[in-house]
């Protein structure tokens, strides 16, 4: 038990002063960006953050790296009642990486499910399940080599 306070609080740390060093520093690539905002919110809150949510969204390609701004700031959306806004950013954000797909999905189901819109919800849901299996399958095929790779890989 104290070793997992200890690497907690050692974590705390480390998260603090990296979101230290980001606050300062010129020039952050999408990545840093990224890290800069979610860093915030954890430690500042969402409000201190939310411009650095929209910087990425407005000003940065979308990318691997900004997709989970653009699924977080629709979640914010959708929270402030715009609904087009938040679904069409948290779509982006899921299409651009692969990662974000399910918790977007996710974020999306409890938003219809709140709002009273089973259709939309009922969709969501399909789309989730259609998803999980297809994250199975490519599980299931990632863990099986074929004669030829089993081959190829014994001879090293």
């Amino acid at each position: 038990m104290t070793d997992t306070v200890g690497a907690y609080w050692l974590e705390q740390v480390d998260e603090r002063k990296t979101l230290n060093e980001l606050k300062v520093k010129k020039d952050l690539k999408e990545s840093e960006l990224w890290e800069l905002a979610a860093l915030t919110e954890r430690y500042e809150g969402f409000e201190k953050a939310l411009p650095i949510f929209e910087n990425l969204v407005k000003n940065h390609p979308l990318t691997k790296d900004t997709a989970p701004a653009f699924v977080r700031l629709g979640s914010y959306y959708l929270e402030e009642e715009k609904e087009s806004e938040g679904v069409a950013l948290i779509r982006k954000g899921m299409d651009a990486n692969w990662e974000c797909k399910l918790p977007a999905l996710n974020i999306l189901a409890e938003y219809y499910m709140s709002a009273g819109k089973l259709n939309d919800h009922e969709k969501i849901d399909m789309e989730r399940d259609k998803w999980g299996i297809k994250l199975m399958d490519s599980d299931d095929e990632a863990g099986q080599l074929t004669e030829d790779e089993v081959d190829r890989t014994s001879s090293f």
